[in-house]
């Protein structure tokens, strides 16, 4: 259900703004009408970037706090701008030791052809007047002549590279084309027990990383919430019109009809002048929701679509029963929903926010998964029709004698639940044209909703025995009411042959589209037909591959069905939740007529 709003224009003078638009966010109640294009001020870009420095830092902080993030804002000895600064050294700090690691990393690349060697030895050769040349080239660019023209010793070969030095007099040129090899100042074993050190380092580095940022984010978080409600507060002051000179400023908000006596009350204290109107259609009217706890529940998944228009009908309560039996159809195994069921229990009471949402969902997922893997047959894979357990066998026969299985009736049932959600959203459609527009608006619905309940009801008398002429007669009538309705009264806006001829074209667009809205609700079939069928698969792997040893068989098919029906749950549950909120989003949104494009009502208060 959409909450009624109360529209709010306020006349004020431009010493009094800043002050009332204090008192106002003190309250919490109203959101402000923005100012269509959005509002350019220099100051709140500069506000934007800070919180967008902030943003990004308090997500690196979270990171590194994990589930150590304290719940509680307190501030503490030191400001938020001084951490963030200790902060930003300590990470420049960590960058340092990387690009250390990296330099130390490069060094052992180039040391390793050559082995573990004293370096000095290197300088002691220089000073007795021999100089070490090291070189690389390839086995194509090799010359054999080198070995005769020079002291050369090859010292490994890796690949298609040589490696080798030349020992030569320091007055003696050495002119070989190949790549000369610049040896650091350390030995490989040096290298090896710095990158240990420096390896304890960065370990030790991330320990005060990750208590800093335990011990900082309270204040950082206080900190941030402080800039976002320089923000707000900046955003709402420009939404205000300045006029006459800027020294009054006209302001408008929006406040839920249960909150207006708060209003009031602060407004009949204060002197400034104000008016109260209903909003008027076409205005960009804020939208809250206001349902019963289980229906609370599926707002996260209208949300994915939009929300809806001020003014029109809040579709959630209504395909809320739809979605939980489109899942159970779609998952279809009474094992699966059974695993659902407990996990809501176990994780609902221990989880906040949209998870514990998500939680208290997955009882009445599994709970509709339950009847259908009941109503199916199917348990953890296992056919309990062809097992014959229980009352399933008898059922089982009596469904055999009629010539048809289970299948037959759940494809059936499919298709049904599809022309009942079909024509429920044609309801809704005529129910909402007449709430925003009026009656004469909906009048076209109400003809297409005629045809098809009258359809369905001709057919239904004539299986009771209904004389023949009596159904035609009632035929006739349920054409004529359409006829009338849809193709000559469809908008009272046109001329009677402008709607005949835009009733016309309705009449191929509904033909074709109805049906095909209906025939995609068969998805729900297939794919609990798909869901079983893997788990009948997986547990017929686990019987094959099972050897004779017992314990052998009893750890191979654990191993077989725990991993193999984790899949298909998984898979399954991913598809069972994606395609009825297709069909809703699709079949029963188009026929319900939603329009969507609502504003989230968002008060204008204080976060920090």
């Amino acid at each position: 259900m959409i909450v009624k709003m109360k529209k709010y224009s306020f006349l004020l003078f431009h010493k009094d703004y800043n002050g009332f638009l204090e008192h106002l966010r003190s309250l919490g109640l109203m959101h402000v009408k923005e100012k269509e294009g959005g509002v350019e001020d220099e100051q709140l870009d500069q506000y934007l970037q800070e919180l967008a420095r902030i943003d990004s830092l308090v997500k690196e902080l979270k990171k590194l706090a994990g589930d150590q993030v304290p719940s509680t804002l307190k501030e503490g000895k030191k400001n938020a701008l001084s951490l963030i600064e200790e902060f930003q050294s300590l990470v420049a700090e960590k960058e340092a030791l990387l690009v250390k690691e990296q330099q130390l990393d490069k060094y052992h690349e180039t040391l390793l052809p050559w082995g573990d060697f004293d370096i000095s030895n290197l300088t002691k050769l220089e000073e007795s007047g021999w100089n070490i040349h090291f070189y690389s080239c390839s086995d194509r660019d090799w010359d054999e002549a080198w070995e005769a023209q020079y002291d050369l010793v090859e010292i490994g070969h890796h690949g298609v590279i040589r490696y080798f030095i030349v020992v030569a007099d320091k007055d003696q040129k050495v002119d070989i084309d190949a790549d000369k090899v610049e040896i650091p100042e350390f030995s490989l074993s040096q290298v090896a027990s710095e990158k240990e050190k420096l390896h304890k380092q960065l370990e030790d580095h991330e320990v005060k990383l990750s208590d800093f940022a335990i011990e900082s984010l309270p204040v950082i978080t206080a900190h941030q919430m402080a800039v976002q409600d320089k923000i707000d507060f900046k955003k709402v002051h420009l939404d205000g019109d300045a006029v006459a000179e800027n020294h009054v400023y006209i302001l408008e908000g929006y406040v839920p009809e249960s909150n207006v006596d708060q209003i009031d009350a602060f407004l009949n204290e204060s002197n400034v002048y104000y008016e109260v109107n209903k909003p008027t259609m076409g205005e960009k009217v804020p939208v809250l929701l206001k349902n019963n706890r289980f229906v609370k529940l599926f707002e996260m998944i209208g949300d994915l679509y939009s929300l809806p228009k001020y003014g029109e009908l809040d579709l959630t309560p209504y395909f809320a029963p739809f979605y939980v039996l489109f899942f159970g159809f779609c998952l279809g195994d009474a094992g699966y929903g059974l695993l659902l069921l407990l996990l809501g229990f176990i994780f609902a009471p221990r989880t906040k926010g949209a998870t514990k949402n998500a939680m208290q969902l997955s009882k009445w997922l599994g709970l509709a998964t339950i009847l259908f893997g009941l109503i199916g047959g199917t348990l953890f894979g296992l056919n309990l029709y062809d097992q014959g357990w229980g009352f399933y066998g008898s059922l089982n026969e009596m469904l055999k004698a009629q010539g048809k299985g289970i299948n037959d009736h759940l494809f059936n049932l499919a298709l049904l639940l599809g022309v009942i959600q079909v024509l429920f959203g044609m309801v809704l459609k005529s129910i909402n044209e007449m709430k925003q527009f009026g009656f004469r608006y909906a009048v076209g619905t109400f003809g297409w909703l005629t045809l098809f309940v009258g359809l369905i009801a001709s057919f239904a008398l004539d299986s009771f025995g209904v004389s023949a002429e009596m159904v035609s007669y009632f035929r006739y009538g349920v054409l004529g009411v359409w006829a009338l309705a849809s193709l000559v009264f469809n908008n009272p806006d046109r001329s009677i042959f402008a709607n005949i001829g835009a009733g016309v074209w309705d009449s191929y667009n509904m033909a074709t589209g109805v049906m095909g809205d209906i025939l995609s609700y068969i998805r729900l079939f297939a794919l609990g037909i798909s869901s079983s069928i893997l788990g009948f698969v997986f547990n017929t792997l686990a019987v094959q591959f099972a050897p004779e040893n017992i314990i052998g068989k009893i750890i191979v098919m654990t191993i077989i069905l725990v991993i193999g029906h984790g899949l298909n749950l998984f898979m399954g549950i991913l598809g069972s939740f994606v395609h009825p909120v297709r069909l809703t989003f699709v079949e029963f949104y188009k026929n319900s007529g939603f329009t969507g494009g609502g504003v989230r009502y968002n008060p204008f208060k204080k976060r920090s």
